[in-house]
């Protein structure tokens, strides 16, 4: 069962999987949605073909509401979040 996302703390961080219920669409939507400028917000951990990509439920939450998006570009580090853009 899901938990609801009201429960869940802003902060957390989810996966495009764990993400994707909440966005009433499938993993694969999301991704494609990212490469269109569409959809939440999301944080991009490194660089290269398979970046660690995540969503912060407030982010989710914000785009429910409004279709609020700010797009997170990739920072030269690997492991600390990118700058928003």
């Amino acid at each position: 069962m899901l938990t609801p996302i009201e429960q869940l703390p802003d902060d957390k961080e989810l996966t495009t999987a764990e993400a994707a219920p909440y966005c009433h669409a499938k993993p694969g939507t999301l991704d494609k949605w990212r490469g269109q400028g569409r959809g939440p917000a999301y944080v991009q951990y490194g660089k290269g073909p398979r970046p660690r990509i995540r969503y912060l439920v407030s982010d989710i939450k914000a785009w429910r509401n409004g279709g609020e998006r700010r797009r997170i570009v990739p920072g030269e580090g690997g492991d600390s979040p990118a700058q928003v853009a």
